[in-house]
């Protein structure tokens, strides 16, 4: 399905283009949106295998991560 704004392309009305180069440019559009769509489907795919093959940690494994990581500065600077 093409985006909204390409979708009918009725430039004077009556269902056609105004200009051949008008045609070429909204099927040249259309045609890369397709691409997109191809691509972002296949992005999507390749994330979800390496979501799946990412094992998840233990509850006890998780808790230790978050004691490792450094807590924000909470104190005030200290001025010398």
């Amino acid at each position: 399905m093409a985006p909204p704004h390409l979708q009918g392309g009725r430039q004077d009305g009556d269902g056609k283009f105004s200009t051949l180069a008008a045609q070429r440019k909204v099927e040249c559009e259309i045609a890369e949106f397709h691409k997109y769509q191809q691509r972002r489907r296949a992005f999507v795919e390749v994330n979800e295998k390496i979501c799946h093959q990412r094992p998840i940690p233990e509850e006890n494994e998780a808790r230790e991560q978050e004691k490792k990581r450094r807590k924000p500065f909470s104190g005030k600077w200290r001025r010398k």
